[in-house]
């Protein structure tokens, strides 16, 4: 089954702190963060379902080096995999608690 990837625009901005953030502490570290990123977000859409539950709709995938947590929804339905935020293991996790109030993943 291939899916649809689309990234909800909060995690977009999640993504472009985090290159920023990383780029102020060494040149082109935010680059190498995106890349192990963007590296298991390929994983996700090739195997969507081998992930975590982390609530009855929201999956988890956690990166090894920079330990990001990517949360993704998927939506069978319509083929689509949704990543809605990419977030640090060590912030507070109320912060994706008040995202998803909000989101509309149709």
């Amino acid at each position: 089954m291939d899916f649809e990837l689309m990234i909800h625009r909060q995690a977009e901005i999640d993504l472009e702190e985090i290159l920023i953030f990383y780029n102020n502490i060494k040149d082109n570290l935010g680059f190498e963060v995106y890349e192990e990123v963007y590296d298991y977000i390929q994983e996700i859409k090739s195997r969507p379902f081998s992930f975590r539950k982390e609530t009855e709709q929201i999956r988890v995938c956690f990166t090894k080096r920079f330990h990001f947590a990517i949360y993704f929804v998927v939506v069978e339905d319509l083929f689509k995999i949704w990543i809605i935020g990419v977030i640090n293991q060590k912030d507070n996790p109320n912060k994706l608690e008040r995202r998803i109030s909000v989101l509309n993943l149709n």
